[in-house]
């Protein structure tokens, strides 16, 4: 090779500039992919806020039912009101164990 072929190889550059006419990859996205990725993460986020709600109930539920339990006098627990269950004590114990809950999640290996 000539020194001035090597010459006109080195001051070439490495990548062509793309011509007018095309749009480079970048430009051409997929906006239908795109909206529906957001789409599916929207739904995750709304079902994981459903699922919270629904614990937290199922929690209040426990409590109230184990709070008239040991301070009523019959063995049976009466058919429950919301209103009966929005005491301090029964509140107090659903706070505690969702706190727990919050808590073992964020630990490594939980799968």
């Amino acid at each position: 090779m000539t020194s001035q072929n090597r010459q006109d190889d080195e001051s070439q550059p490495l990548l062509q500039p793309p011509n007018q006419g095309e749009s480079t990859p970048r430009q051409r996205g997929r906006p239908g992919l795109l909206i529906a990725v957001a789409c599916v993460m929207v739904s995750l986020s709304i079902a994981e806020f459903l699922e919270i709600a629904a614990m937290t109930k199922v929690f209040q539920d426990t409590a109230c039912a184990e709070y008239y339990r040991h301070h009523s006098n019959s063995s049976s627990v009466p058919d429950l009101d919301e209103e009966k269950c929005k005491i301090g004590p029964v509140m107090r114990e659903v706070a505690f164990v969702a706190g727990w809950q919050a808590t073992i999640e964020q630990l490594p290996g939980k799968s």
